[in-house]
């Protein structure tokens, strides 16, 4: 093909030929930019958009929904963890309550046989009455001469508590002396402190108490031929003054006040059943009365149902509403 040639078209419609000089080429481009290009975008565009749009939604649904299946899928594994958490920080405390109190119990007894080898030291077994250590006091002749009932403590407050379940447990066991082994204690008393025939120290200065109580109980056994020899007044004046008479009284009176209690209550529910009784009783002969008087017209003169008018005198005036 000549250049010539190769500068002209020819025309689909007419078959004329054109030529294809820059100046034409210039009008065409320029042409199609004023018309064709805008509508084309005027046509094309909007639906371009239109599908962008379409498929951008359609991503961003897909990755919300991805991302609320994966905040569930956390959301689950978190509540998963904190019910376990949960489950763990309840047993653990207990546990660990349980071990630091036996180690607590331990330590008391291995003081206690250090400082005093000639005694018997016994810790309680887990979950059987009593307190959880005993201490059985020997003399230096060997004689068994009494018993120090300890009860171990590692709460954060003092409860009244123990000092009532102390007190039955060395009534029961027929202990010469109790203690309360506690870091915490009420505020008016001291590191080493009575409470109601009790005592109350902590495990630091248990050994020192411990030194005091049984070289009490080893003398007030040494006395007890010197008294048995004093006679029969003295002997029960003795009795009077120690620990086992108290004990026996203060039982005594504490069964009494709780009969005095009983009593009380029961009297207290039998008047209000008896009110209630009578106020039933009350109400029936009202009615009664009340059905008698309806009647008063029917019946021959001086009878009423059968009921002389005489005995009808006798009952309570029905009260009208």
């Amino acid at each position: 093909m000549t250049k010539a040639a190769s500068n002209r078209i020819t025309c689909p419609h007419c078959g004329g030929s054109i030529k294809l000089d820059e100046t034409y080429l210039r009008q065409l481009a320029d042409g199609w930019r004023r018309e064709t290009l805008p509508q084309l975008k005027k046509e094309i565009l909007p639906g371009l958009r239109e599908q962008a749009a379409t498929e951008a939604r359609k991503r961003l649904e897909a990755d919300r929904r991805d991302q609320e299946q994966e905040a569930e899928d956390l959301r689950r594994q978190v509540r998963t963890l904190k019910g376990e958490i949960t489950k763990l920080s309840r047993r653990v405390p207990t546990e660990r309550a349980q071990q630091l109190g036996a180690l607590h119990e331990e330590a008391l007894a291995q003081a206690l046989a250090s400082k005093f080898p000639q005694d018997e030291i016994l810790i309680t077994g887990r979950g059987r009455a009593g307190g959880d250590v005993t201490q059985s006091v020997f003399n230096p002749s060997g004689a068994k001469v009494g018993t120090i009932l300890w009860e171990v403590k590692r709460a954060a407050k003092w409860s009244s508590a123990w000092v009532t379940k102390l007190r039955k447990d060395c009534k029961s066991g027929r202990h010469n002396a109790g203690v309360i082994v506690s870091d915490v204690g009420r505020a008016d008393l001291a590191p080493i402190a009575q409470i109601d025939e009790l005592w109350r120290t902590t495990l630091e200065l248990a050994p020192a108490l411990s030194a005091a109580l049984r070289a009490n109980q080893i003398q007030l056994h040494s006395n007890r031929p010197a008294r048995a020899q004093a006679g029969t007044a003295t002997a029960v004046y003795e009795y009077v003054r120690g620990s086992d008479f108290g004990d026996r009284m203060r039982g005594m009176v504490q069964a009494a006040t709780e009969m005095q209690k009983d009593l009380t209550t029961d009297k207290k529910a039998s008047e209000r059943r008896w009110e209630r009784q009578e106020q039933h009783l009350q109400a029936l002969v009202e009615e009664i009365v009340g059905v008698v008087s309806d009647f008063r017209q029917v019946g021959r003169p001086g009878v009423v149902l059968g009921i002389p008018k005489s005995e009808l005198a006798a009952l309570p005036a029905p009260r009208r509403s």
